[in-house]
């Protein structure tokens, strides 16, 4: 009977060593506690991109024990850093209007300088806060700007275009005269002007002023001139009236033309570059006004609801001819705070700007990364001074332009009204995105246990990948030995990765909008087998690298952010049994049941002895022992 007993206890212990050893050892976003490392940080301004979080203890700064004590964790907080911005008057006007209509474009940013224009005047800065005037000796409504020239458009029944270079002088090279472009009925109203990337303008309008039908007109010629308007322009896109029309350049010379209603859903066709596809509508039905970017062949739409308080997202695919699922952005209070888009080229990322909600006289924008938008939205500029005279006077770049995005606005209620620029510096927003990592972005943790040095780091190697390794050396040394190490894609925010053997792993939080987190976690086991002794960690450093090398420190460059700003902190680790609390707990029923069977066993023993003595009488020939008897 003691082997049997023996494989019994045997699998008890073995599966109380399994169960013993179950780590839940990925700390919480609430253990982060603590100020931000901004206000002792040794790297600042435009330059910092990271805080990383001390704890409550001053000495601590982001240590924590994991959650069954058998492994330590280390956690960077990564905040929300203060936007850069700028915020000027660019001047007066008796007009409350002259930023409206959402769906137009009336700047951008080229050679240097800001553009906006504003009627019959277009403004100039080198820095966005003081402001050049200059006649165009036109009424411009819409303008578009295609990386070398800038093109506007103008309305008053007929249709008037212009081309010109945008020199670094605030000056204009005009490349021809003023044009009249020819249209259907010759009533033309609301304008919207965009380049193909041949070259070639698009404009949309309304035309007939009684039936309001949408129409788009493309130019023959792409030199500044109007030319001979091809066949088939300009093409009435329904029959129904429609009053805003927006031509979205794609790719190969394709365009996306929308057109809308108030009150119907927002419709849509493609040209292919030689025909027109079937109109596409979404499924929702937008209020007056809306706001439109492509990104390759795809085409972002925002818009509010006709009859309610969302403001929401749809996209449309190229490929499958078709709009995607509606999200929800944000919930509004009024059908009049028209939301303006604009796209980051260098990353995709969309910015959405209103104003009036959830504060009056505040103008918010929200960010979409990653495949999602901003939980909250970000308030960026109070107006409640000034006030605005109403939620729809907000005009922005198309994309973003030296990493900045322009937003025009009109404040007063009353003339003289003010028309004001402020600028979104998006290099500087929110630094850390998962996913949306940038190329050999590092974080590092640096300690000591005893007489060994070890250094966590991870280090980006795509928008959703990276590196985790673990370094160690005798204190003081000058070369590390590697530890573990694994690379990691398929990154995703507030998912938990871990090594094959589970002795390290990380969590990357994005905070976008809100704080998020790095973590890194070691078992303790894992550092005293590579040399560590006792409980106090000494030497404690954390370092942010913009351009790191995958080496401990980044190779020895200065980092975007330290933590402490000066000197290393220090913590104790808890104690910790030699056995986890699991082995614990199951070892005493354990014990108890051994003790049973023991009893078990030696009473069955004295039993089979008697037995087998007497059958060995009768067949004389028995010679097994008595255990062998059973």
């Amino acid at each position: 009977m003691k082997k049997p007993v023996a494989a019994f206890l045997s699998f008890m212990i073995l599966s109380a060593l399994m169960i013993g050893t179950v780590y839940a050892w990925d700390p919480t976003t609430s253990d982060l506690t603590g100020t931000d490392s901004s206000t002792n940080n040794s790297v600042s301004g435009a330059n910092r991109r990271f805080d990383i979080d001390g704890s409550s203890s001053p000495t601590v700064y982001g240590m924590q024990a994991g959650e069954d004590m058998d492994s330590i964790a280390h956690l960077m907080k990564m905040v929300t850093i203060q936007i850069s911005s700028g915020l000027s008057t660019v001047d007066w006007s008796t007009s409350s209007t002259g930023t409206q209509l959402a769906f137009q474009r009336k700047s951008f940013y080229a050679n240097g300088r800001y553009w906006f224009f504003y009627y019959d005047l277009y403004y100039t800065s080198t820095d966005g806060s003081s402001w050049s005037e200059s006649n165009t000796g036109g009424y411009v409504e819409s303008v578009w700007f295609d990386g070398t020239y800038m093109h506007y458009v103008y309305a008053n029944g007929y249709l008037y275009y212009r081309r010109g270079t945008p020199n670094s002088d605030g000056t204009i090279t005009w490349s021809a005269a003023e044009q009249e472009v020819p249209t259907a009925y010759g009533e033309a109203w609301w304008p919207t002007i965009s380049v193909d990337t041949s070259g070639y303008v698009w404009i949309g309008y309304t035309d007939n002023y009684t039936t309001g039908y949408p129409f788009v007109v493309k130019s023959g010629n792409n030199d500044g001139t109007w030319g001979t308007t091809p066949s088939g322009f300009p093409y009435q896109l329904s029959t129904i009236s429609m009053e805003v029309v927006v031509p979205i350049p794609l790719t190969g010379g394709k365009m996306f033309v929308l057109y809308h209603s108030n009150g119907d859903p927002v419709y849509g066709k493609r040209w292919t570059g030689a025909a027109w596809g079937s109109e596409r509508g979404t499924a929702s039905s937008a209020d007056q006004y809306y706001s439109a970017v492509a990104e390759g062949d795809d085409v972002h739409l925002v818009f509010n609801t006709a009859y309610g308080t969302a403001l929401i997202y749809e996209k449309y695919n190229y490929t499958s001819d078709a709009w995607g699922a509606e999200t929800n952005v944000q919930t509004l209070d009024y059908w009049d705070q028209y939301p303006v888009l604009s796209r980051n080229p260098a990353n995709n990322d969309l910015y959405v700007f209103w104003a009036g909600y959830p504060t009056p006289n505040h103008i918010y924008y929200k960010r979409y990364y990653g495949g999602s938008w901003d939980a909250s939205p970000t308030d960026w500029i109070d107006e409640s001074t000034d006030t605005l005279p109403d939620n729809e006077t907000l005009t922005c770049f198309y994309l973003s332009y030296g990493n900045r995005i322009g937003l025009a606005y009109t404040t007063k209620t009353s003339s003289p009204y003010n028309v004001k620029f402020a600028y979104l510096n998006v290099n500087t927003i929110n630094g850390f995105q998962v996913p949306g990592m940038s190329t050999n972005d590092q974080y590092d943790i640096n300690f000591t246990i005893g007489d060994r040095d070890f250094c966590m780091l991870f280090i980006a190697t795509g928008s959703d990948s990276g590196t985790l390794k673990l370094k160690y050396k005798v204190a003081g040394a000058g070369s590390w030995s590697d530890g573990e190490a694994f690379t990691q894609t398929g990154i995703v925010s507030n998912g938990t990765y871990q090594s094959g053997s589970g002795n390290i792993g990380f969590r990357l939080t994005r905070s976008c909008g809100e704080d998020g987190s790095i973590k890194f976690t070691v078992k303790k086991s894992y550092l005293t087998s590579l040399g560590a002794s006792g409980n106090q960690v000494t030497g404690i450093l954390s370092a942010t690298f913009v351009s790191g090398t995958g080496n401990p420190g980044s190779g020895g460059a200065t980092p975007n952010d330290r933590c402490p700003s000066t000197g290393t902190a220090s913590w104790t680790m808890a104690f910790v049994p030699e056995f986890p609390l699991g082995i614990l707990l199951v070892t005493i029923p354990v014990l108890a049941t051994y003790l049973c069977l023991k009893r078990l066993l030696a009473r069955a023993i004295r039993n089979r002895q008697t037995s087998c003595i007497s059958v060995g009488i009768r067949v004389q020939h028995c010679r097994v022992s008595p255990h062998q008897c059973l």
